[in-house]
């Protein structure tokens, strides 16, 4: 379940993963030292355990399950962009010069983005922050392919969520109030 900071989940992760590839450098290069190495690599075992267990607990690892399936989906549905922007922040926008000496376009592919994601793998919503000039309907007229992509949720719904976002319901069917009056 997608509860709380799966952004510092994730920083945790990439940190953990810089730790281990430096105390694997320092472990080859101070070999001769092995009551050191221990208690190195103790610590490193240590911090992997807790950074996965609070990732876990967040709901990082679901998160990455559903944001992975809906790029594959807008990809494979046409929701996509490119973007011309090459470099840090965008420096030398639109054009490179390769190997070759000649100019090369840029043509990274650019997916709507999911935000603000909480549920389970079964029932979830989130907004999604979707390119210039796509629509609801975009959307919308693919969400059969969505509830697929999603593991064969039985119903995925979309509707403005306002400030230009777009809101994604997954899950059991809504069924709105009736009142039974004879």
């Amino acid at each position: 379940m997608v509860l709380g900071n799966t952004k510092l989940a994730r920083v945790l992760l990439y940190a953990c993963a810089i730790g281990d590839v430096v105390s694997f450098v320092l472990v080859c290069g101070a070999s001769s030292y092995a009551a050191a190495l221990w208690a190195l690599l103790g610590l490193v075992v240590l911090g992997n355990v807790v950074v996965l267990s609070y990732a876990q607990q967040q709901g990082y690892f679901v998160e990455r399950q559903i944001v992975k399936a809906f790029k594959k989906t807008c990809a494979g549905v046409g929701l996509t962009g490119q973007s011309n922007k090459i470099g840090f922040f965008g420096i030398g926008v639109g054009r490179m010069i390769d190997f070759t000496g000649k100019l090369a376009e840029a043509e990274a592919v650019v997916y709507p983005k999911l935000r603000r994601l909480s549920g389970t793998r079964e029932q979830f919503q989130a907004e999604i922050l979707p390119l210039y000039g796509q629509k609801l309907d975009s959307f919308t007229q693919h969400s059969e392919s969505f509830a697929l992509a999603f593991g064969g949720i039985p119903s995925v719904s979309f509707e403005l969520a306002g400030n230009g976002l777009i809101r994604i319901r997954a899950g059991l069917a809504h069924i709105p109030a009736y009142d039974f009056e004879e």
